[in-house]
C-alpha cells in the first residue's frame, strides 16, 4: 500500500464535488 489515503481523497473529492452541483442546481431551479 504506497497511498493508503488515496481512495479516501477521491471519494472525499467526489462528495464535495457532488454537493456542489446539487446546491448548484438547487439555486438555479429557485431562479
Amino acid at each position: 500500500m504506497e497511498e493508503p489515503d488515496l481512495w479516501l481523497i477521491g471519494a472525499i473529492s467526489i462528495l464535495l464535488v457532488g454537493l456542489g452541483l446539487f446546491l448548484y442546481l438547487r439555486r438555479f431551479k429557485q431562479k
